[in-house]
C-alpha cells in the first residue's frame, strides 16, 4: 500500500490499481449521475492514452540518442527518425482531439456532439498509444521486452487501456 495525498493504491499486474479516496471528495463536475458522465469518463481515459503515447515517444527518442550502432547514435538513422516522428505526430493529433472533446463537454454543447468528439478522441488516442508503444519496441529492439526500460510498462498500459469499452 502506498499513501500519497490521502490516496491509497495497491499495484496490480498489468497496471491495474485499486484506488481508495478516504476522506477526499470528488468535485461535483465528476458526478456519474450527470448526463455527460460517460463523455467525461471517456475523455479522461483518452487523456491517459495520450500521456502513454507521449511518454513512449520520449522513451524512444531518449533511447535512440543513447544507443550507438556503427559508431553513431541510432537516432541518426532515417528509419528511427521516421518512427519517432510518426509517434509524435499521432500523439499530438490525439492530444488536440482530446482538447476538442473536453471543450465540447465544458461548453455544454449538445450531448451528441460531445459524445462524438469524445469517441473520436478515445479512438485516436488509443491508436496513438498502441502505435507509439509498438514503434518503441522496434526502436528498443530486444531490450524493449525487459522491465529495465519503461517502454515495456507503457506497452502493457496501452494494451490495457485499449480493452476499456467506449
Amino acid at each position: 500500500d502506498t499513501l500519497a495525498n490521502g490516496i491509497r493504491w495497491k499495484e496490480r499486474p498489468i497496471a491495474l490499481c485499486e484506488l481508495s479516496w478516504g476522506h477526499l471528495a470528488a468535485p461535483p463536475a465528476f458526478s456519474l449521475q450527470e448526463s455527460d458522465a460517460q463523455a467525461r469518463l471517456l475523455s479522461v481515459i483518452a487523456a491517459i492514452e495520450v500521456g502513454v503515447a507521449q511518454q513512449a515517444v520520449f522513451e524512444m527518442a531518449s533511447y535512440a540518442l543513447q544507443r550507438e550502432q556503427f559508431a553513431q547514435p541510432i537516432a541518426r538513422f532515417q528509419d528511427i527518425q521516421w518512427m519517432i516522428a510518426e509517434g509524435g505526430t499521432q500523439a499530438e493529433a490525439a492530444q488536440w482531439m482530446v482538447f476538442r472533446a473536453a471543450g465540447a463537454i465544458d461548453e455544454k454543447l449538445s450531448l451528441s456532439i460531445a459524445d462524438q468528439r469524445t469517441a473520436k478522441a478515445k479512438l485516436s488516442a488509443g491508436q496513438a498509444a498502441a502505435q507509439a508503444t509498438s514503434k518503441g519496441f522496434q526502436v528498443h529492439g530486444g531490450y524493449g521486452y525487459t522491465k529495465e526500460y519503461a517502454i515495456e510498462r507503457l506497452f502493457r498500459q496501452a494494451q490495457l487501456l485499449a480493452t476499456l469499452p467506449m
